[in-house]
C-alpha cells in the first residue's frame, strides 16, 4: 500500500515521538550531558532531521495540512531520572516542580521551538506516554514514572507554566494519561480535582 493512500480513509491526527520510543532502532534524546540544566547541548537527533521531520511535512502535504500533530515522550535523558538510565522506570529526580522538573519542562519547550525552526508545529502534547509503566525501575523500556497527582501537579506547576509561557508552545493542548484505558475514571478524577 502506498502512503499517499493512507490519507484517504481520513486520519487527521498523528502523535510524533519526543526523542527515541521502544520501536526506535536506538536509544536516545536530546541531551545526554550529564548535568546540563540549561540544556545547552539540547540538539535533535538525525532521525528526527532525516525521518521525522521530511516524514510529517510529506503528510501534512498529502493530508490538505489537516493532519493535527500531538508530541509524546517515552523518557527524560538518564541523568535526570532517579536509576541514572533512559531505560527502565522511575521517576524524575527530586520534588515535582522541583529543579530537574524545572528542566524537563525547559526540555518539552526546545523540542517544539527546535520542530518549529523546520516549519513543523503541533496541536497537542502528552506528559507522558504510558505514565503507570515507570512504576517498575527494571521495566525493559525506556519509560518515566508518574502517578495521577504527579501529572496533575507538574501540569499546574512548572510544566504548564513553562509551555504557557513561550510563544511556540502557548497554544498546544496538554494532555494526560496517555496510557491504560482502564485507569481513565481514577486518574481523570484525580487530576481534575483542585
Amino acid at each position: 500500500m502506498e502512503f499517499r493512500y493512507f490519507f484517504r480513509i481520513g486520519y487527521t491526527v498523528a502523535r510524533i515521538p519526543i526523542a527515541s520510543t521502544d520501536y526506535s532502532t536506538r536509544v536516545y534524546s536530546y541531551d545526554d550531558v550529564d548535568g546540563d540544566m540549561a540544556l545547552t547541548n539540547f540538539a535533535l537527533a538525525p532521525e528526527d532531521l532525516n525521518l521525522k521531520i521530511p516524514l510529517v511535512k510529506w503528510a501534512q502535504t498529502l493530508s490538505g495540512n489537516k493532519l493535527r500533530l500531538f508530541a509524546s515522550v517515552w523518557s527524560a535523558p538518564g541523568w535526570m531520572k532517579v536509576v541514572g538510565t533512559i531505560y527502565g522506570g522511575g521517576p524524575l529526580k527530586g520534588d515535582v516542580n522541583g529543579p530537574y522538573y524545572q528542566t524537563w519542562a525547559n526540555y518539552f519547550v526546545r523540542f517544539f521551538e527546535e520542530y518549529a525552526k523546520n516549519n513543523v508545529t503541533f496541536w497537542g502534547v502528552t506528559m507522558e506516554n504510558e505514565p503507570e509503566m515507570g512504576a517498575d525501575l527494571h521495566y525493559r523500556f525506556q519509560a518515566l514514572f508518574y502517578n495521577a497527582s504527579m501529572e496533575r501537579d507538574f501540569a499546574k506547576g512548572y510544566w504548564g507554566q513553562a509551555l504557557r509561557n513561550n510563544q511556540v508552545t502557548q497554544n498546544l493542548k496538554l494532555m494526560f494519561l496517555d496510557g491504560e484505558r482502564p485507569d481513565i475514571v481514577n486518574w481523570s478524577n484525580e487530576v481534575m480535582m483542585p
